[in-house]
């Protein structure tokens, strides 16, 4: 018996959580790649607003991991849309924009956690471990 389990445009070949992580900075993208991989996790990444959409479509991540400002698109205003489609998304926000009323408006706005840069690998690790150990019930839209 396989493990292969089939999404719009993607097979996924393990049992391995697949985790999306978006951000304009290249850096990043690879620093949190080598780390969570390196935890066990499958990981894609993209540095725009466009491929963030794609990929949610594409791969049917387990976790998205991504910044708010992107070059073209702000993703704090699009959570409430991210999670009317995909309620099911645990959603962690990093940024460099740090303040207490952008933690705030992501959590309202339906992300899971917000983490500012720069970051402490250990507390990205903890978050995520984090997210897949909630009940579904923690980070899914309320209807």
């Amino acid at each position: 018996m396989n493990n292969y389990s089939f999404t719009k445009n993607y097979i996924r070949n393990s049992n391995k959580k697949i985790i999306l992580v978006v951000d304009d900075d290249k850096s990043i993208r690879f620093i949190l790649k080598k780390l969570l991989e390196k935890n066990g996790y499958e990981v894609e990444t993209t540095g725009n607003y466009i491929g963030l959409l794609r990929s949610i479509k594409q791969i049917s991540p387990d976790l998205l991991i991504t910044d708010i400002r992107l070059p073209d698109g702000n993703v704090l205003n699009s959570i409430p849309q991210i999670k009317n489609i995909y309620p099911n998304l645990p959603i962690v926000v990093i940024s460099a924009f740090s303040s207490l009323a952008t933690a705030v408006n992501s959590v309202k706005f339906g992300a899971l956690e917000y983490i500012s840069k720069p970051f402490d690998i250990e507390n990205v690790l903890k978050v995520v471990k984090s997210a897949f150990e909630l009940p579904k019930s923690v980070y899914e839209k309320k209807k």
